[in-house]
């Protein structure tokens, strides 16, 4: 009687991916719908080779169901937990503005500070180092219907095309077809300020996304050193996927402590923190790129972000375990070699860190991304 359980666990499982995710689940509910078939036939010729089933089996077939049909439903993620945020909107500074729907492939708004405006690149030159941002928020992976990520229609993935550029000296604007933009200025000759904004009209649920994402080359040995652990010069490394060398990242907790952890297996916990400090919901985080390679260190650039703490969510992830954040600062290189290509990038909600593809989600509303780089004087 209990081997019933399993075709109706099956059963339920199909039930509740085809109802609850009728955009993407439909894989789900064939291939668990195909499983509980077999089965039950299984089941059936059983019976009918050793005799009759119990009367009373379709009791035991309920709690299969309603395990199955249960299972799947936790699957679909909870409501968004980020608090976007519309900061005040700043005048141009100064007179000479023009305004054109079509324009180059990049500005040079200084000597050493480059916008590419489709794929809303900043470039800044700082010597031999180079630091390439970008701002939006994108999504590079998204669930129509808060499932898996991993069954979502290709379709979920799209681009906003340039809409209009306005250009002033040391200064561009940029607004794309999503109702986003992007505007980039030098406030000094070792200064840039960005400010990207993203409106979502409704919530967006995704696996893999980023609020920031910035690669830097140039270097010999890049550390970085927190605004909330100053005392600690985090270095960056290589890391492997899905299993090997641990990954580097950062979380800000619940609590208000931002803290910075290394994996136990590449991005898979348990975690052993290598740096923390506080840092309040809505106060800006710097991180200085620091030369190790040298003695003493040098700095190479600090890179502040105003808006991420404010932003993010600090809800559980369900992916991550260990009681970590949906959030998160992850940064890591792109070979072993300690001069490659390195990346930070940051999530406000996000599921990268840890096992399966769980969506969680944004939040509907306008997004700001205010980033502030300083170079040093000499470089």
């Amino acid at each position: 009687m209990l081997l019933s359980l399993f075709p109706a666990a099956w059963l339920g499982v199909a039930l509740a991916a085809g109802t609850l995710f009728s955009a993407s689940g439909g894989t789900v509910a064939y291939g668990a719908g195909c499983l509980a078939v077999v089965l039950s036939l299984g089941l059936a010729v059983a019976w009918w080779r050793f005799g009759v089933p119990p009367r009373l089996t379709w009791l035991a077939a309920l709690p299969g169901v309603a395990f199955g049909a249960g299972f799947v439903a936790a699957q679909r993620a909870p409501e968004p937990s980020t608090a976007p945020f519309a900061a005040p909107e700043v005048e141009p500074g100064g007179g000479g503005w023009t305004r054109s729907l079509a324009g180059p492939a990049s500005f040079d708004v200084a000597p050493w500070l480059r916008v590419v405006p489709d794929s809303g690149e900043v470039s800044v030159q700082a010597g031999a180092v180079g630091i390439v941002v970008e701002p939006r928020l994108e999504f590079i992976s998204r669930s129509p219907d808060r499932f898996w990520t991993v069954f979502a229609p290709l379709q979920w993935r799209g681009d906003s095309p340039v809409r209009r550029f306005e250009r002033a000296d040391r200064e561009l604007a940029v607004d794309y077809s999503d109702e986003g933009s992007l505007r980039v200025r030098a406030t000094s000759d070792q200064s840039a300020a960005i400010d990207a904004r993203t409106a979502l009209q409704v919530p967006v649920f995704s696996h893999l996304n980023s609020f920031t994402r910035v690669s830097i080359t140039g270097h010999r040995r890049l550390g970085l050193r927190f605004s909330p652990c100053p005392e600690v010069v985090v270095e960056v490394i290589h890391f492997d996927y899905p299993f090997g060398a641990p990954a580097r990242f950062a979380y800000l907790d619940a609590g208000g402590t931002f803290l910075v952890v290394q994996a136990s297996d590449a991005e898979k916990g348990p975690f052993t923190t290598l740096g923390q400090g506080r840092l309040a919901r809505g106060e800006p985080l710097s991180v200085a790129l620091v030369e190790e390679g040298e003695s003493p260190a040098r700095e190479l650039a600090t890179i502040v972000f105003r808006d991420w703490s404010r932003q993010l969510s600090t809800e559980l992830s369900p992916t991550a375990g260990w009681g970590l954040p949906q959030n998160a600062f992850e940064f890591g290189l792109a070979s072993n070699d300690p001069s490659s290509a390195a990346y930070l990038t940051l999530t406000l909600a996000g599921t990268s860190v840890g096992r399966g593809w769980d969506s969680v989600g944004h939040a509907a509303g306008s997004y700001t991304n205010r980033i502030e780089i300083r170079l040093p004087p000499s470089r």
